[in-house]
């Protein structure tokens, strides 16, 4: 019988299906290491990713990036990637950078501002 299990937050444990058969269950989620976590004005954006305590050998990954307009994200195409992952040129303004295994719902997700304008001194 197929089930799902949605975790919000961290996991640890042992995931037991409920026929109690003893096959096994793996929970593949994305987590983003580093990259803009509020405010930046970096020339280039970049991301690193992995797995959540695990090794990412051999998985596949898929990003996006959105660009949020008046609250809303602009709909970006998920697209295969590897990390780190760099966004050169990126017009100022909100973003939302999304990671997950390829197949996978789970979603690791970070916004971030650029905004590449310098202040204005006087004195």
């Amino acid at each position: 019988q197929p089930y799902a299990l949605v975790i919000l937050g961290e996991f640890s444990g042992t995931l037991v299906p409920p026929s109690g058969e003893s096959e096994e269950c793996q929970v593949v989620m994305a987590t983003i290491i580093s990259g803009p976590k509020s405010l930046t004005n970096a020339e280039v954006v970049t991301f690193e990713f992995g797995l959540n305590g695990q090794s990412a050998n051999g998985v596949e990954f898929e990003c996006k990036l959105e660009f949020i307009s008046n609250g809303a994200a602009v709909p970006a195409e998920w697209q295969p990637c590897v990390s780190p992952q760099s966004y050169p040129g990126l017009q100022d303004g909100e973003y939302s950078f999304s990671v997950r295994p390829k197949g996978e719902n789970s979603v690791a997700n970070q916004v971030f501002v650029h905004d590449s304008t310098p202040p204005e001194v006087s004195v």
